[in-house]
């Protein structure tokens, strides 16, 4: 073989090596999740979607004409990876801020499937206004998020589990 051609055989290897995820259809990982298509939760509903977002690095902003009224952030907050339909593939669990431009923000766990390789956020629970997530993990197809809310439900830290049923995450309103 010659020079040229080791040369090119070398650019082939490592190109094959940095993209052979892709191709492959690599595991939903960080960088997909911070640029994935998530749902809103509705302010007073635990699990009902409002709208539908792009985020950008992690995050959404939506600034309207009047610049109070009709402001939109969502921001992605932890993350834990495990398998929570069975298939077999690692699927997430995301904390998303949501703030209308108000002073308070949601909380919301996302559940997020691997379907083909790609992100799809499949459900939600709303975890309250100003919530702390304290930890995040998938265990045995469980997503459990411990949370703390110090402004309206002081000294009530708790663990909360979730199970994904169909298309809507399971388990109790952490602050009721």
């Amino acid at each position: 073989m010659g020079k040229g051609q080791q040369w090119f055989a070398c650019i082939l290897l490592l190109t094959g090596i940095v993209f052979a995820p892709i191709m492959a259809g690599a595991e939903l990982n960080i960088l997909m999740l911070k640029n994935a298509v998530y749902s809103t939760v509705a302010w007073n509903t635990p699990d009902r979607f409002e709208h539908r977002v792009k985020l950008v690095n992690g995050k959404y902003e939506h600034q309207g004409p009047d610049g109070v009224t009709d402001h939109e952030e969502v921001e992605m907050g932890k993350t834990a990876f495990g398998d929570l339909n069975g298939d077999g593939k690692n699927d997430a669990a995301v904390i998303l801020y949501h703030n209308t431009g108000g002073s308070g923000t949601v909380t919301q766990v996302a559940a997020v499937l691997d379907v083909n390789g790609q992100p799809q956020h499949i459900a939600s629970r709303n975890l309250g206004d100003r919530t702390e997530i304290k930890k995040l993990t998938i265990k045995k197809g469980i997503i459990f998020v411990t949370v703390d809310n110090p402004r309206f439900f002081p000294g009530q830290k708790k663990t909360v589990k979730y199970r994904l049923v169909g298309n809507k995450l399971i388990g109790p309103e952490p602050f009721k």
